[in-house]
């Protein structure tokens, strides 16, 4: 397994009191949600902004971490849009990185996983020209960013999904310990999400897939 640096922490928050996390047309508040999630983490300011996170209002800091999936209308943040901007992004990194093997001369026909180590580093491992792969990333900065950003808005979203499906089934729950059997299962669900999916990122001539997203599909929440 080969590992991409510079280092670099990929994460996402909520900002407080923003916005709720939708699940299909339901919305559910974000505080709970956050909390499953075990709290939150700096996200870094895009290039253009004059601001630091810190210094922008909450529709705006919405906006910022959510894209098209936050409606300043009702100020939601729709999961399922979250999942689909992933997906969409992973589909187009996909094709631009079989393109980029192509050039290189590298089988683009077996699949290359990529995953976001603890050091934050970009990790490549899979395929039988994984070294190469490597020097191909190395000298690609940008696109190592977009392997790198793909693979952490596709676990974010998938976060998202079972933090919605969470915070509807507490707020369904009508005893204690109804409510403490929710709150275990969905811990359960997010701690197995995160030892057996992680950040991985699976892309190969089909397209991309995110085994986080995966994860969640395969157990009906997406």
């Amino acid at each position: 397994m080969s590992a991409i640096g510079p280092n670099y922490r990929t994460s996402a928050f909520l900002p407080s009191g923003a916005a709720t996390v939708t699940a299909g047309a339901k919305s559910v508040p974000n505080e709970s949600f956050a909390a499953l999630l075990g709290g939150s983490a700096d996200a870094p300011p895009p290039p253009d902004s004059k601001a630091p996170p810190s210094k922008l209002d909450q529709q705006e800091l919405s906006h910022l971490l959510f894209g098209d999936a936050y409606d300043p209308v009702t100020k939601t943040v729709r999961a399922v849009k979250l999942v689909q901007l992933a997906e969409q992004r992973a589909a187009e990194f996909a094709q631009l990185f079989q393109m980029k093997l192509a050039v290189a001369g590298i089988d683009p026909t077996t699949p290359v996983e990529f995953s976001i180590a603890r050091d934050g580093s970009l990790e490549v491992s899979g395929h039988p020209e994984a070294e190469r792969i490597r020097d191909l990333l190395e000298s690609d900065p940008a696109l190592v960013a977009e392997c790198r950003a793909v693979c952490g808005q596709s676990q974010h979203a998938a976060a998202a999904m079972l933090g919605a499906a969470y915070v509807r089934d507490w707020h369904a729950a009508t005893t204690d310990q109804t409510r403490n059997a929710v709150w275990t299962r969905y811990r359960g669900l997010m701690t197995e999400m995160s030892n057996m999916a992680g950040s991985r990122l699976v892309v190969g001539p089909t397209g991309a897939t995110s085994l986080a997203l995966q994860f969640v599909k395969d157990r009906g929440f997406a």
